[in-house]
């Protein structure tokens, strides 16, 4: 029998995470509604957490602060007993989860996925690994002895790299593409995002280019061509950036996710330049192609 739960609270501090606890919210039980605790972290936060607050009344709460320890802070006073964080890595993220437990022994610990570093197994090694496995601290997503689950949208994938978490496991029920499919007019308005506007109606087809948590403004200009169109995302993390010839910028508030599934309404083809990121574990379309752009070479 599943769980009711009084108080449910999820932290978020990206676009991704919120569309990721939109769809685990919709396939958990809560007795009340779910509360979202979006933190001022990524481009225009507050303006999403506004539209939240507006489109979302009837299903969830939304509460905005302007730093993480002030999100903590008020998750530690109004005392859920089930929780949602991103992360349970490393010895800051253990002592501001024991806080928590110790203020409310009984409240769940739950991590969601949040891209592809939920999968990773090498961001501790040597002699500081072997001390935080020790001491119950997280190594690995989803391994703090504080945390009850975690949500995966790739169980097998996960446990395939950490075996020893299978009780902690739980799948996300429907992928981020389908939830994005089936709430598109809903989460464009969340993120204001107004569609896409070319430069020219005629081309079949384009480049985007997804920054890092840096702009590489020479790399784009790399990118231009008169054959295709040419947009611009910027991390969304960053908060100022210069609008490049030649191309079209997108808000970097919107999440890439959704930028990609109206690109593919429009374009034939669409050739996504980025560093690897997360968006390729969630959007597959035999319209997408993803290159790498580790190096200006790579980019020709």
């Amino acid at each position: 029998m599943t769980n009711s739960y009084e108080k449910t609270v999820f932290l978020i501090s990206k676009p991704l995470q919120l569309l990721i606890s939109l769809s685990i919210s919709e396939q958990i039980e809560c007795k009340n509604k779910p509360e979202f605790i979006i933190i001022n972290s990524f481009n225009k936060a507050e303006k999403v957490a506004f539209n939240f607050s507006k489109l979302y009344s009837n299903t969830h709460k939304v509460n905005y602060f302007r730093a993480r320890n002030e999100a903590l802070a008020h998750i530690r006073k109004c005392r859920p007993n089930n929780l949602f964080i991103d992360s349970d890595l490393g010895f800051q993220n253990y002592l501001s989860l024991a806080r928590i437990k110790i203020n409310n022994i009984k409240v769940k610990i739950n991590v969601y996925e949040e891209g592809m570093g939920t999968y990773r197994t090498d961001c501790y090694s040597g002699f500081k690994k072997k001390i935080f496995l020790a001491l119950g601290i997280g190594v690995y997503f989803g391994t703090s002895n504080l945390v009850n689950s975690i949500y995966v949208y790739e169980p097998d994938e996960y446990l395939k790299k950490i075996p020893n978490n299978i009780n902690k496991v739980q799948l996300i029920r429907k992928s981020l593409a389908n939830h994005l499919s089936e709430n598109s007019t809903k989460i464009k308005k969340l993120f204001d995002f107004h569609g896409i506007n070319r430069k020219q109606t005629d081309l079949k087809k384009c480049r985007l280019y997804l920054s890092n948590w840096g702009m590489h403004n020479e790399d784009v200009l790399d990118l231009s061509t008169e054959k295709e169109d040419l947009f611009v995302k910027p991390h969304p993390h960053i908060k100022s950036y210069t609008s490049i010839s030649n191309s079209i910028t997108i808000d970097p508030s919107i999440p890439a996710e959704l930028i990609i599934m109206e690109l593919i309404t429009i374009y034939d083809h669409i050739k996504i330049f980025d560093h690897n990121s997360s968006t390729r574990r969630y959007i597959k379309n035999n319209k997408v192609e993803f290159i790498t752009t580790n190096a200006k070479k790579d980019l020709t």
